[in-house]
């Protein structure tokens, strides 16, 4: 008797042969076993790229992926993609149902993003919300607070609560923190490895947290409008050697006496971000360029100053310097701290990736570029990442090709524009020819078709930065 797959169909007479799926034994247990264990490794790579809808779909497959995804879901509860209520009704049931979960699931939950959230007039988060994800979430790693309004001192638990697996904190933007809000949160968190306090009024609270917590090792305190030299020093006196990733960008009280102390015990940052500090040249030669990988040191007016203030050397006295360099003897001592230029500390940097620079840094650059390259070859520059702030206008487009030289491994640049003269035009009567940018500078259009090599190139400008860089 014939069976229903021995029929002959036209598909039998296509030049190139079906493809078979390969079929598996149900009594061979052990091999069905090493298939569903392979794919469940395979496809936990997925799920972050899956949608809720999509997740919902491949819980139905079977046990195993149901078991799966609802690991991966509860791991990081989303409360911002439901498609009929808003995150603060989420929340609220997230809350009412926590207490009734099996210890197994409230174990798995690690990571809660709260923001945004808003608050209505009739529609709050309970003020003890902070005491119930403690008392029913205990491994609780990382908690984003940012932007929180409810987030207050009253939403702490009573006295002497601890959260002992939360290594990771961002209450940036937080309106009601606060110095003895932070101290709380110090003595609390022993295993604070990292935590976000951009545009916070905190100070001396961030020498508590230095102290407190042993485990630090990330701080961001970008416009922190209250940081003084008083919350530097402490840090660098109780976690000189742990700390490698440090943001005081646009900090307006620090001075350079704080930035000094940094750089005396701190010298192993590998993430440094001091745009909009005043920040010189000597200061700078101090940290160890070996240890970076991040570097923003934009819009600083002193180091700027100091690049105008230092002598401009030919390029004749550029070849004769590097000549005698190369020609002395192994005798000679390497270059001290002090010694190093500017092009050295960025420049040869070997893990430095991301940077982030103003046009006078950048023109002090690429004026020694011509006499470097031709003694040293190619840059030995590992930026992979570049951002440019205070771009002039009617920039040249050959500046791109020097960057490109200055540059070699650049994938990604952003340059930061101010405002320009010709922004404005549209609002005047009179529109004169001869005002027009010429097609060789640097516009939003003319970048459009200039690639060369660059993966990602962007022209944004100074108001459309609300916020700095972030360390995750």
């Amino acid at each position: 008797m014939t069976s229903a797959f021995d029929i002959p169909t036209m598909f039998d007479h296509d030049r190139f042969p079906a493809m078979t799926v390969p079929t598996i034994n149900s009594l061979d247990t052990f091999r069905q076993f090493g298939h569903e264990a392979k794919l469940a490794r395979l496809f936990r790579h997925i799920l972050p790229y899956l949608n809720h809808w999509q997740l919902r779909q491949v819980q139905l497959v079977n046990r195993a992926m149901d078991t799966i995804v609802r690991r991966h879901m509860w791991r990081h509860p989303s409360l911002h993609n439901h498609p009929t209520s808003s995150p603060l009704v989420v929340f609220r049931r997230f809350l009412t149902c926590l207490p009734y979960l099996r210890p197994v699931t409230q174990q798995t939950i690690h990571t809660l993003c709260l923001s945004p959230m808003d608050e209505s007039l009739y529609d709050r988060v309970p003020k003890d919300f902070l005491i119930t994800l403690t008392r029913y979430i205990p491994h609780l790693r990382t908690l984003n607070l940012s932007r929180a309004t409810f987030f207050s001192a009253s939403s702490l638990p009573p006295a002497h609560w601890r959260w002992q697996h939360l290594t990771s904190l961002d209450v940036s933007y937080v309106e009601h923190m606060s110095d003895p809000l932070l101290v709380q949160l110090a003595v609390s968190l022993p295993q604070l490895c990292l935590i976000r306090l951009d545009g916070t009024p905190v100070n001396h609270g961030v020498g508590q947290l230095a102290h407190h917590c042993d485990q630090l090792r990330s701080l961001s305190l970008t416009r922190a409008t209250h940081l003084t030299d008083e919350a530097l020093v402490a840090l660098a006196k109780f976690r000189n050697i742990h700390v490698t990733e440090l943001d005081i960008s646009e900090c307006q009280k620090v001075t350079t006496v704080g930035l000094d102390v940094l750089a005396k015990y701190c010298i192993h940052l590998s993430w440094l971000g001091l745009a909009h500090t005043p920040l010189t040249l000597a200061t700078l030669r101090r940290w160890d360029h070996r240890f970076w990988k991040y570097l923003d040191i934009a819009s600083c007016q002193q180091l700027h100053d100091d690049l105008t203030a230092q002598p401009q050397q030919p390029q004749q006295q550029w070849n004769e310097k590097y000549q005698d360099d190369i020609l002395a003897t192994t005798t000679t001592p390497p270059p001290t701290k002090a010694s190093l230029s500017l092009y050295d500390l960025i420049i040869k940097a070997p893990k430095l990736q991301h940077l982030s620079l103003s046009m006078p840094v950048i023109r002090h650059l690429l004026s020694a570029l011509p006499a470097l390259i031709d003694v040293d070859g190619d840059s030995p520059s590992q930026v992979d990442r570049l951002s440019i702030h205070d771009l002039p206008e009617h920039t040249p487009l050959s500046t791109l090709d020097d960057l490109r030289r200055l540059f070699p491994k650049l994938q990604h640049l952003t340059l930061v524009r101010g405002y320009y003269q010709s922004d404005y035009k549209h609002l005047s009567f009179s529109f004169d020819e001869d005002d027009r940018a010429p097609v060789t500078t640097i516009t939003e259009e003319s970048i459009k078709s200039y690639r060369h090599g660059f993966a990602f190139l962007v022209l944004e400008q100074r108001r459309d930065l609300l916020e700095g860089p972030s360390l995750w």
